[in-house]
């Protein structure tokens, strides 16, 4: 005897998704209501809302197993949409990861982490074998190195970093098979040594510009050019900054002193604030070198926002002061002064956790965190009651973006991570993540759904 719809539905994920919205909802009227910009977040973010329950009926009714049979073509049809932000995409903030669609601007790369899940799924659940093999891994491998490619090229360092978690905890479930890994990295190390030693060697060859940065020794040595002293005193303020583009590093002196001085002592500048490095001796700096300004700004900020208290380490200075002047109580509702008078930067998105702390405190903190907890655990139940491996996989897929989702967010507001963008689930301003939020919700509740089908 078939089930009746009420019964099959999972009533605690429901109930979470709906106070999570609630909150979400006062949070930001809190915010908006103090005057200023965006009046109308509250109603934006209501419509975008009713919108994410439809999506989560729409997916909840359509069978995941035909879901999982279109992940292939999902898959390539993110992978244009990612292509095509890449040529003609709206650039906000040094960052293309919009594409308009009418009056709508959509975020291609928050489609990625549901279609990464379904296509891994899918692939793992149609195998025979109970295992992963290293076959296995390269396959599926190469289908996360597609969308990490096209989303660091926008650049999304923080999504393109999402999808990692994703793919280890899907591979993980699937019956990764970890001895093959092990006698790679534990059993070969001379062939790995020897891959190394040939990489760096053809390396070592290539030496290059790394990057402009105002240190103590350029200017003293700008100091000894006769550079005026009054010159050197303005520079002061960009020793924290290490920049890959001189079009950058210039234009930053130039707002600091003038297009006049910039030209007089240009070449000075350049000569004495570049230095030369071999990457056999500094290979993590390749890496560093090749992050975009912004990138390299968050990581210093996060190990020293003190560096920078009025430019890169604003951010996390102002959420702490919000989260740590909320107390136990919290100030109240439309209370918080941070927030209130504007001090905290993104409040609307980034930073929504540090309002609703600034105003409930700790006690509404651990009130808000023990939902996502509880929407968590009760994803790890449905994927353990879900009545296939394709199921499974789906469930732990989406279990996965909601923690790694809300822990990067809530560390980021705290101070105990670098800032990444990540949003906070169903808490967060904007439609893009509202909408592909409820889409892995709805194949969560999917999965839940059909446990009782035969």
């Amino acid at each position: 005897m078939a089930r009746p719809f009420f019964e099959k539905i999972d009533w605690i994920v429901v109930l979470c998704v709906v106070s999570l919205a609630f909150i979400s909802l006062i949070t930001l009227h809190s915010v908006s209501s103090s005057g200023g910009t965006r009046p109308d977040v509250v109603a934006k973010q209501a419509g975008w809302f009713l919108v994410g329950f439809l999506l989560i009926l729409l997916v909840t009714s359509i069978d995941y197993h035909i879901l999982s049979a279109l992940s292939y073509p999902l898959y390539a049809a993110v992978a244009a949409s990612l292509v095509a932000v890449l040529a003609i995409g709206d650039v906000v903030q040094g960052a293309q990861r919009w594409i308009k669609v009418g009056p709508v601007s959509l975020q291609p790369s928050e489609l990625s982490k549901i279609t990464l899940i379904l296509v891994l799924a899918h692939y793992f659940s149609s195998k025979k074998k109970e295992k992963v093999y290293l076959l296995d891994l390269i396959f599926s491998g190469f289908l996360l190195s597609v969308f990490v490619a096209l989303i660091l090229k926008e650049p999304d360092l923080g999504t393109s970093v999402l999808l990692f978690p994703i793919f280890v905890a899907i591979v993980f479930v699937a019956g990764l098979d970890v001895m093959p890994v092990f006698r790679i990295v534990l059993f070969r190390p001379v062939l790995i040594l020897l891959v190394v030693s040939m990489v760096f060697a053809f390396l070592y060859t290539i030496q290059f510009e790394s990057y402009w940065s105002i240190s103590d020794s350029a200017l003293s040595t700008l100091q000894q050019r006769g550079v005026p002293a009054e010159v050197l005193d303005r520079l002061e303020g960009l020793k924290a900054k290490q920049y890959t583009a001189e079009k950058t590093f210039l234009g930053d002196i130039q707002r600091k002193i003038g297009n006049e001085r910039t030209a007089t002592y240009q070449t000075l500048f350049l000569d004495y604030s570049r230095p030369r490095v071999r990457l056999l001796f500094v290979p993590p700096m390749w890496l560093w070198l090749n992050l975009k300004e912004y990138q390299r700004d968050r990581l210093i900020s996060f190990l020293d926002p003190d560096r920078d208290p009025l430019g890169a380490g604003y951010h996390i200075i102002q959420s702490q002061i919000a989260i740590g002047s909320g107390g136990f109580w919290g100030k109240g509702y439309m209370n918080g002064t941070q927030s209130q008078l504007k001090f905290l930067p993104e409040q609307f998105t980034d930073f929504i956790f540090s309002v609703f702390s600034e105003e409930w405190g700790f006690l509404g903190s651990i009130g808000l965190l023990s939902i996502y907890m509880t929407l968590a655990l009760r994803g790890l139940a449905i994927a353990s009651k879900a009545r296939d491996k394709l199921g499974r996989l789906i469930a732990v897929g989406v279990v996965t973006i909601l923690l790694v989702h809300t822990f990067v967010n809530v560390g980021v507001t705290t101070g105990i991570m670098p800032v990444t963008g990540l949003t906070l689930p169903l808490m967060s301003y904007g439609g893009s993540s509202i909408f592909s939020t409820s889409i892995a919700l709805g194949l969560l509740l999917n999965v839940s759904y059909r446990r009782f089908d035969f």
